[in-house]
């Protein structure tokens, strides 16, 4: 019988329920789990495994686990800079490797972004309505143009009719 802490996970559930924690997939978490168990085993997951990785992920002391793992944890201990733009790398890499050109300039694009090297510039004219003027200053982001809106109330301006006389 595998040994199991004072919460009753093995070794193995533990290890599950941290993956599941940092927001890995049942199967990514399993498969991490899995190899801290058996380093050299890097085989794929059989049907019965993903199995027990729903099974697990269902099981109250596990869900108990993450939750206690997550409340603990920061936004640093998921993601950091280095993380976030290791992943970039690769994918601009995966972009590279398939001849998607398209996704190999956006991401290298993100990557200068990252490194702050483009300037974001809007253009604006007096033609514009205030619906695409926000928008453009939105950078299309839904949650910043509703903040914007927010912020840029008729109410906050002077009526300039009302100043000259």
């Amino acid at each position: 019988m595998a040994n199991r802490d004072r919460h009753g996970l093995t070794k193995k559930q533990r290890v599950f329920a941290a993956g599941l924690a940092q927001g890995k997939t049942q199967a990514d978490a399993y498969r991490a789990a899995k190899l801290a168990i058996d380093p050299l085993d890097d085989s794929d997951l059989t049907k019965g495994q993903r199995a027990t990785a729903t099974k697990w992920a269902k099981l109250t002391k596990v869900q108990d686990h993450i939750e206690k793992l997550s409340s603990a944890m920061t936004m640093s201990d998921i993601d950091d800079q280095a993380t976030a733009y290791r992943a970039l790398l690769d994918i601009q890499r995966d972009a590279r490797a398939d001849k998607n050109h398209n996704a190999a300039v956006q991401a290298q694009r993100l990557r200068m972004q990252a490194m702050q090297m483009l300037d974001q510039k809007i253009v604006v004219s007096q033609q514009m309505d205030d619906e695409l003027l926000l928008d453009r200053l939105a950078n299309g982001n839904p949650a910043v143009k509703s903040q914007l809106q927010t912020l840029l109330t008729p109410d906050t301006f002077e009526d300039d009719t009302e100043t000259k006389h």
